[in-house]
């Protein structure tokens, strides 16, 4: 591979990659001469494979760079620490153990299907090795220790009898939290209760915790071995700092809405598991929204809101449209359109101002004859204003009447009533 680095193919079902110590190797040929040859000449030494009595069922052995060999564990006192006792490892009835590479934390599957997880102890594990040699393995080097197939011939034992602690959830929010017994994980409370057992006699520190459940930690003490406990704990929500800061500064603030007692920038600690409308309105400019889903406690949220400035449209004039004439003297509507958001508006209509809600006025234009001009400014709830366009009509002038016609009853006629038409006001007048 490199120099002096080889990789090296077990006869027994593994391989081995490191460096050779020696700088040469002795060969000695088949008809008795002796070769002395130089590490970096060689390309690859291959050996003759020979019968031999297998000694012992020999674990394979896998470690964390990719190497695998055969080899049997020595070690007397190897044991798997759990939170409720240590328990001794016994290769003959084990199926596998799979190191996570953390802490020495690791799985042990057993041959009846049985499954524990744990602390490896000791740090170094001991391996005798096929060919021959032992060697100390760190166990956090080690990717999995596999034993061959077999049937389980006896139990796992644990060491010493314990005590036991049963935990119940006293709320329906206890029921999300997990448990940690003495800073190890030991469960959550998903089924309502949690029971722990092989505790040791003396203090413990029960903590519960969760992403949206305060922290809490009880002391429990056993105080002789085989003693029972059981603890009822209510979880309470939560809660995370807000920081609302906004653009400009000065804003109103509600939250859901409650309006707070100070104006932004200010800070407000929330319940985490919730959703929360948060509004903020700055006087005579304009108002912003948001949700904001507070799942998880932790560090303090900062909102940076800008307020945009709330403008308004103009209205759009619609009656009488612009330069109308001959409208009927009296009593004229006035009607608009403007943005739904304006909250009032003011009429200007020959000289006089008017205000109303509505997008109509009705208005006296009693004059024959005249032009009366008129325009709308809408008014939004922040004060902002905007004018329409000024539109003008004119009313009918006063005509001469028509001559009235068709009179009635005829000439030298007798006992009648007196008739007659006129054009101008399309009615049959009376007399």
């Amino acid at each position: 591979l490199e120099k002096e680095k080889a990789l090296v193919d077990m006869k027994a079902s593994g391989h081995l990659s490191g460096f050779v110590t020696k700088e040469e190797v002795l060969l000695k040929l088949s008809n008795g001469t002796e070769v002395t040859l130089r590490i970096e000449d060689i390309r690859k030494i291959v050996f003759k494979s020979i019968n031999e009595t297998t000694q012992g069922n020999w674990q394979t052995v896998y470690i964390q760079n990719g190497d695998y060999f055969k080899g049997k564990v020595t070690n007397e006192d190897l044991q798997i620490r759990t939170t409720y006792g240590r328990i001794p490892i016994n290769l003959e009835m084990m199926k596998r153990i799979d190191f996570y590479n953390i802490d020495g934390i690791a799985a042990v599957e057993l041959l009846d299907g049985g499954v524990v997880h744990g602390i490896v102890e000791p740090d170094e594990i001991d391996i005798l090795l096929s060919f021959g040699p032992a060697i100390q393995v760190y166990k956090n080097r080690i990717a999995k220790i596999e034993n061959p197939d077999k049937e389980a011939t006896e139990t796992i034992q644990v060491m010493e009898a314990g005590c036991t602690l049963e935990i119940v959830a006293g709320n329906e929010l206890a029921k999300e939290a997990f448990v940690l017994v003495d800073g190890e994980k030991a469960g959550t409370l998903n089924n309502g209760s949690l029971t722990i057992s092989g505790l040791s006699v003396g203090s413990h520190i029960i903590t519960m915790d969760g992403e949206s459940i305060d922290t809490q930690k009880i002391e429990v003490v056993f105080a002789e071995k085989l003693e029972s406990k059981e603890i009822n704990i209510q979880a309470k929500h939560a809660t995370r700092a807000v920081r609302i800061k906004t653009e400009p500064t000065g804003a109103r603030i509600w939250i859901d809405g409650k309006e707070l007692s100070s104006t932004s920038p200010w800070q407000e600690v929330l319940e985490v598991g919730k959703e929360y409308h948060i509004e903020v309105v700055k006087e005579n400019h304009g108002k912003s929204e948001l949700i904001l889903d507070l799942k998880t406690k932790g560090e303090m949220i900062l909102l940076e809101i800008n307020i945009p400035e709330a403008t308004t449209e103009k209205p759009q004039l619609k009656y009488p449209e612009n330069g109308t004439k001959d409208i009927a003297a009296g009593a004229v509507t006035l009607i608009w359109e403007s943005d739904e958001r304006v909250a009032s508006f003011i009429v200007e209509f020959d000289g006089k101002t008017y205000q109303t809600k509505s997008n109509y006025l009705s208005v006296d234009a009693d004059k024959s004859g005249k032009t009366y001009s008129w325009k709308v400014t809408a008014i939004n709830e922040f004060g902002k204003e905007a004018t329409s366009d000024e539109y003008s009509f004119t009313t009918m002038e006063n005509r001469t009447p028509n001559v009235p016609n068709t009179p009635s009853p005829h000439n030298y006629s007798t006992n009648q009533p007196l008739s007659w038409d006129c054009c101008l006001c399309q009615s049959r007048c009376r007399r």
